[in-house]
């Protein structure tokens, strides 16, 4: 076990209480240098360590954040999780490794996009709070007609975990915007790759953006009256990680036969468009 995971255990292990770099460092007979290095490394890889001054470190608890270690806690290590404090875009990351041979269910998590993508020229406003990922697929590309099953696949399935992990029922504004109440709270993007002589699809990157626990009252004036978040007073009441988690799950699963995925698409379809 490295200096890293040794600090992450004793952390894990203090019940939320502060330990001082010194207590670390002579718990571990390691050196302060030691510590805040690997506190650096937690840090970049997900972890929310609090910090104060004459008290020493703790792991926050902040449910509306993404952590890669609770990730991983839920999902398979198998090497096809990657967490991102922040990129452009997931689904530019996943559609390059896919590229280069990555895995069916290779998954890509961001805490921000600064470029997040949109349907055609659209960007989607990706700050922290929200939930950020690509997964690609390979092998259910027989089952999929066409991208819009795709994305029609990869809607119900963050529908379903949404209304599974936090209770909330959300709707979709064909074909791939993801509402509440009214409001905008995500959408889903499908890019794929195919043969142009064979006509036949490659690969497939599925995104799913989801403002999770933005407070309303952050959102840019031309988006405040028409999105809003899960939680729009900022205040989580399940994990955002679970919630990831869940989402990514149901992204790697096999999809239903076309006729059952668009009966299944219906059911979560806004009955009235102009909401």
């Amino acid at each position: 076990m490295n200096s890293k995971e040794r600090v992450l255990n004793l952390l894990e292990g203090s019940g939320g209480e502060f330990l001082s770099g010194e207590f670390i460092a002579g718990s571990l007979g390691i050196s302060r240098t030691s510590v805040w290095k690997a506190i650096r490394t937690l840090r970049d890889e997900g972890e929310e360590i609090e910090a104060v001054t004459n008290r020493g470190y703790r792991l926050a608890d902040r449910p509306g954040v993404l952590s890669g270690r609770k990730l991983r806690e839920e999902l398979p290590e198998d090497g096809r999780l990657l967490f991102l404090q922040k990129t452009d875009s997931t689904n530019r990351e996943a559609k390059l490794l896919a590229m280069q041979g990555a895995a069916d269910g290779t998954a890509l998590v961001a805490r921000q996009q600064s470029e997040g993508a949109g349907h055609g020229t659209h960007r989607f406003w990706s700050p922290e709070g929200g939930i950020y990922l690509s997964v690609i697929r390979r092998k259910e590309i027989s089952t999929w007609k066409d991208s819009r099953d795709i994305t029609m696949f990869g809607a119900c399935a963050a529908c379903q975990a949404i209304h599974d992990v936090c209770g909330i029922s959300c709707r979709i504004r064909p074909v791939n915007d993801l509402y509440r109440g009214g409001k905008k709270i995500g959408g889903i993007l499908t890019e794929t790759m195919g043969d142009a002589e064979t006509g036949t699809t490659s690969w497939a990157v599925i995104g799913v953006g989801i403002s999770f626990c933005i407070p309303q009252d952050s959102f840019p004036n031309e988006l405040m009256g028409r999105c809003t978040s899960l939680y729009p007073d900022g205040k989580a009441e399940e994990s955002a990680s679970h919630l990831a988690s869940e989402i990514i799950r149901r992204l790697r699963g096999t999809s239903p036969e076309r006729d059952l995925l668009k009966a299944m698409y219906k059911e979560w379809v806004l009955e009235d468009k102009r909401e």
